[in-house]
């Protein structure tokens, strides 16, 4: 995720600034002092927003941007038998793991496998 904004008259510094989106709470994510600010494993639905600091450390907060990921649902196939349950799916470029859920019919309710 690359983040660029325009210089403020005065600022020494720039401070970005990252919450989940519908949370309060914010975490800086970086200084720089640069115009451009790159987050190599953004997450998903989150805000950004970044603060120009002047030389005596005020500062002035940007406009908010949101930053959603969209991902492709891996293929998935499985086959059966009355012993055993095979399931195999495709690669998604980016993930870093699977979760496996599983639903009983007639259920409302979902489970995650471990």
């Amino acid at each position: 995720m690359n983040l660029t904004w325009s210089s403020a008259s005065g600022a020494t510094s720039y401070k970005i600034y990252r919450r989940l989106e519908g949370a309060t709470s914010t975490l800086l994510q970086g200084t720089t002092t640069g115009l451009a600010f790159t987050q190599e494993k953004p997450l998903t639905n989150a805000v950004y927003y970044v603060r120009s600091v002047d030389q005596y450390g005020s500062t002035m907060k940007s406009s908010e941007v949101s930053f959603r990921t969209t991902r492709a649902a891996p293929v998935a196939s499985l086959t059966a038998t009355l012993t055993r349950v095979n399931l195999k799916w495709t690669s998604v470029s980016g993930a870093v793991s699977y979760k496996v859920y599983r639903k009983l019919e007639g259920s409302a309710l979902e489970g995650q496998l471990v």
